[in-house]
């Protein structure tokens, strides 16, 4: 066998992965960068996977071909998923031809292990984020490049407001802005995926001040960055720096920013307007921001996983600070509607327990059979309590076994606690709960009409 057939099989294994993981849900973005670090080191070498030897990783990614720590890890065990999949399906075939034992180059020496994330994230808290966007908002007429200024101020509001990643926020394009859904507004954004499906379309919310903000944003700024601002796939936030490659193929758009450029655009910032004990700011600090000012200021912990698009209340409540003004809401547990559970002031439950209409859905009848359902996850609580739960609305439910149900019943936490109408109040809590997924109309145009700057330089709405 020559090096060619080694190479020319090397090509049909990389092909039939691209193909495995393609059939896994994962989207064409994620698997380029599965297969890119091994057709690096295997460039670099000139050889094909197999031959490699963990003192050649070694070698390479401590050399030419280091980069930032995590970019390493990554890129290893990205190499290490590839040699799985080549054990698994080729390890015999590679034997028999080449007489090569498939082993992955990664070992225990060389394997990252991740450490887990230990560090907390302390948000500015809402008066010192009033404050930064305040002093903000005072420089922007004074900027050398007003357009790239605004676009940072109103990208960074807009991403604090609604909740959603820099990676979801940066690809949203004018036509993904919604202005006629909800009460004020919603724009699409690509999800992050779980579970091997790749990203997952959502509904972000823009609220009343993010409408505003957005509104004024496309009107008076955004026909500055020189593009077609009418295309359809014209980007929200586009950069103003075009590559060569780009700039030749003479589009009628911008691209659009970079979450590494917004990332950076979000440190200068902060260290020019922002004060406190927490003196830097990073876009998923915003999110941990959104969703633990919006609990202070009286949302539920279901509207807070509406808006920050979370699967599992458990991902939720590892967003929120402790929060002094909501002490009973920061409890390890959910109050549920019924006994002596909060209903918010209302004088109404807020949230209907699903449980016996959803276990019927899943086939499940009687309180015996759910109880043996929840055995075969490690679930065992006595029968007199499913049994409870069964027949009526549970006072209290740890989160933990919340999460063990959903996964017994294959089903979301949306399902099993199904939020009721709130009675209308005027305290700002109230208004907030009504704005997310409130269907009333907005008066006025039904969408902005981008236009030159002709006068002054504005201000955004405050």
């Amino acid at each position: 066998m020559s090096a060619q057939d080694e190479e020319s099989l090397f090509v049909d294994a990389l092909t039939e992965y691209q193909w495995a993981r393609d059939a896994a849900g994962l989207a064409p973005s994620t698997i380029d960068q599965l297969i890119k670090p091994v057709i690096e080191v295997c460039d670099f070498y000139g050889t094909v996977p197999w031959q490699l030897s963990p003192r050649e990783v070694d070698k390479y990614f401590a050399g030419p071909g280091k980069r930032a720590r995590r970019t390493n890890q990554l890129k290893l065990q990205h190499i290490d998923a590839f040699f799985a999949f080549l054990e698994q399906r080729y390890a015999h075939e590679i034997m028999m031809r080449f007489g090569a034992a498939v082993e992955s180059p990664i070992d225990p020496f060389n394997r990252p292990h991740h450490r887990g994330d230990f560090g907390l994230r302390i948000p500015p808290s809402q008066t010192a984020m009033k404050k930064f966007f305040a002093r903000w908002r005072e420089q922007l007429p004074y900027a050398r490049k007003y357009p790239i200024a605004c676009r940072d101020y109103v990208m960074t509001k807009v991403a604090y407001l609604s909740g959603v990643r820099a990676a979801e926020l940066c690809p949203v394009t004018i036509g993904d802005v919604h202005w006629e859904h909800g009460q004020w507004g919603r724009f699409v954004v690509d999800g992050k995926g779980s579970r091997g499906s790749g990203p997952r379309q959502r509904e972000a919310y823009l609220f009343r001040e993010g409408r505003e903000l957005l509104w004024w944003y496309i009107e008076e700024v955004r026909a500055e960055f020189g593009d077609d601002v009418e295309h359809p796939s014209a980007p929200l936030w586009p950069s103003e720096r075009k590559p060569k490659a780009v700039a030749a193929l003479n589009l009628p758009i911008a691209p659009a920013i970079t979450p590494s450029t917004f990332r950076r655009q979000l440190h200068a910032a902060a260290a020019s307007y922002l004060t406190g004990p927490v003196t830097d700011l990073f876009p998923h600090l915003l999110r941990h921001a959104c969703a633990t000012h919006n609990y202070e200021r009286g949302m539920t912990l279901w509207e807070v996983q509406r808006v920050l698009g979370h699967e599992w209340a458990t991902t939720t409540l590892r967003y929120i600070s402790d929060c002094p003004s909501r002490p009973r809401a920061c409890q390890c547990c959910c109050e549920l509607a019924g006994g002596t559970a909060p209903s918010d002031g209302q004088g109404e439950p807020s949230v209907k327990w699903n449980l016996r209409m959803v276990a019927a859905q899943r086939d499940l009848w009687r309180p015996t059979e759910l109880l043996e359902a929840f055995k075969t996850v490690g679930f065992t609580p006595s029968l007199s309590k499913v049994a409870a739960m069964w027949s009526g609305t549970p006072v209290t439910v740890r989160l933990d076994d919340l999460d063990k149900m959903c996964a017994v019943l294959n089903c979301t936490v949306g399902d099993l606690l199904q939020a009721e109408p709130l009675a209308a109040s005027a305290g700002e809590g109230e208004e907030l709960r009504k704005a997310v997924g409130a269907e009333e109309s907005v008066r006025g145009p039904v969408r902005p009409t981008p236009r030159r700057a002709s006068g002054p330089r504005s201000l955004p709405p405050n």
